[in-house]
């Protein structure tokens, strides 16, 4: 009996000094690419600002002026409806816009780093009324770890806000934040389970509102940046790049003409006249009581 827990012992002692090397190995391999993960992350980010502005080529967001314009629409939101990554102003979705509605004013108030908390102040910086009112925001609400109720509230707030201004109101969603390249890998979940929480209760908002709510998570668009990263995703790692911002706007434009809001002809797009936005506002607005009215 001795001698077979002694040969016993001799196979077994050769094996764990080896098993805790590797584990030993494995743990210093995950915090090493960890720390750098955080590090690579800290360095992008202090520069977030200057790439950003070098790739867009342009320090304001894209707007179109033109003589006797057939429509106004209205931009706001965030570096991405200003359209930061892209290569050049056209390439923005404010830009293939005015390429589509070559006869419209397109207004863009957008602001980097703007949360919907924020966008609120840019619909109130701007004077008139609107045939379309184009919202991009919500990614920095993932990104910061927006409170999610007052998010909602926020939004419920704007919406009301933007039917007031125009009777066709479009939100575009962001992607899941946990795919941007930029972000570390270790808070991939924490993102993964933001997008999840927040993006479904703007979409269910949006739509309740009467709004026309452009799904961009959990999409076909959304697999393509997440295989595709460095086609679509800008040097920066956090804005779409020109590739980007053609795939959304793409599906942006087709989901307009699938709701009816738009229709095409000769390769132009029109807003299809809409005879409800004196009762949408009517909806939003304070009626002034009949003793108090204009005489």
């Amino acid at each position: 009996m001795n001698t077979s827990a002694k040969k016993q012992r001799s196979v077994r002692e050769p094996f764990w000094p080896y098993v805790r090397r590797a584990l030993i190995w494995l743990i210093i391999l995950v915090v090493t690419a960890t720390l750098a993960d955080i590090l690579r992350f800290t360095a992008t980010l202090a520069i977030l600002p200057t790439v950003g502005k070098a790739i867009s080529t342009n320090d304001h967001p894209f707007s179109q002026t033109v003589s006797q314009a057939r429509e106004r629409i209205l931009v706001i939101g965030d570096s991405t409806a200003v359209g930061i990554g892209a290569y050049i102003p056209k390439e923005t979705i404010a830009g293939m816009l005015a390429t589509d509605f070559p006869d419209a004013d397109i207004v863009n108030k957008a602001v980097s780093g703007s949360r919907i908390a924020d966008v609120r102040l840019q619909l109130d910086a701007v004077q008139g009324d609107f045939d379309m009112v184009l919202m991009q925001a919500g990614a920095n609400d993932v990104v910061f770890m927006s409170d999610p109720t007052e998010v909602e509230r926020d939004l419920v707030v704007l919406m009301d806000a933007a039917f007031v201004r125009a009777s066709r109101v479009v939100v575009i969603s962001s992607i899941d934040a946990s795919i941007i390249p930029l972000l570390p890998k270790i808070a991939s979940l924490f993102l993964a389970h933001q997008s999840a929480k927040l993006l479904p209760d703007i979409k269910s908002i949006v739509e309740q509102k009467g709004g026309v709510y452009v799904d961009l998570y959990k999409s076909s668009e959304e697999q393509t940046f997440a295989t595709n990263p460095n086609e679509f995703f800008s040097a920066d790692g956090f804005h779409p790049s020109s590739d980007g911002y053609r795939l959304a706007y793409d599906r942006i434009k087709r989901d307009l003409l699938a709701d009816g809001m738009v229709i095409e002809e000769n390769g132009r797009l029109y807003i299809v006249p809409d005879e409800t936005i004196a009762s949408n506002r009517d909806m939003f607005t304070e009626e002034v009581p009949p003793d108090m009215s204009v005489q």
